[in-house]
């Protein structure tokens, strides 16, 4: 006899629940997977990098230590960089409004500062710049755990999603010394992008 719940569909239940709301949002699983994929990377991310307890101290501690042990390669973040100061006017925001909502349930006036800096270009620390975008993601994170990510919204979101699990990646990556993923993964971002 299969268990209960072997034949729930949870994309399903979400989008009854959000018709029941009035939303016009109707979720497709290919669409959310790097919603999905993002609290995988970050239980990777929070084991390995922070010891379990992610929070903007221990993300300092792990990329100070990285960097302090030569792990960190510049050009990789590069790209990433790009993307997270975009953001803001992509989303037809300046960025002291971006990260005005970014933190709005949260105030850290510490990292909000350490954000803007990176994303103003003010910086070129390669340390300064990777703590800026982990705790960007950071940010991410408690948005989507604590409820403050609307549901409904999250399918205009998926491109955020994927840049920052590339970010996640790359900096695992770098921190436990594993090898750098090849083109064909690169391919397959930009089309999760463009979804």
């Amino acid at each position: 006899m299969d268990a209960p719940g072997t034949q729930f569909d949870a994309i399903q239940w979400i989008n009854c629940y959000l018709r029941q709301l009035k939303s016009q949002t109707n979720l497709e699983f290919e669409q959310m997977k790097p919603v999905l994929y993002f609290s995988l990377m970050w239980n990777m991310f929070e084991d390995k990098a922070c010891g379990r307890h992610a929070r903007r101290t221990s993300i300092v501690r792990s990329v100070r230590r990285a960097n302090q042990t030569g792990r960190l390669r510049r050009d990789r973040y590069l790209e990433l960089l790009r993307f997270f100061q975009e953001r803001p006017v992509a989303t037809g925001q300046d960025l002291d409004s971006y990260l005005d909502t970014l933190f709005a349930e949260r105030p850290d006036a510490d990292a909000q500062k350490a954000i803007q800096t990176v994303l103003l270009g003010e910086s070129d620390d390669l340390e300064g710049t990777v703590r800026a975008l982990l705790l960007f993601a950071h940010r991410i994170r408690c948005n989507l755990f604590h409820g403050n990510k609307a549901v409904a919204d999250l399918p205009r979101q998926t491109d955020l999603f994927v840049e920052v699990n590339w970010l996640l990646a790359t900096y695992l990556e770098d921190l436990l010394g594993l090898p750098m993923r090849n083109a064909e993964q690169h391919l397959h971002r930009e089309a999760d992008r463009r979804r």
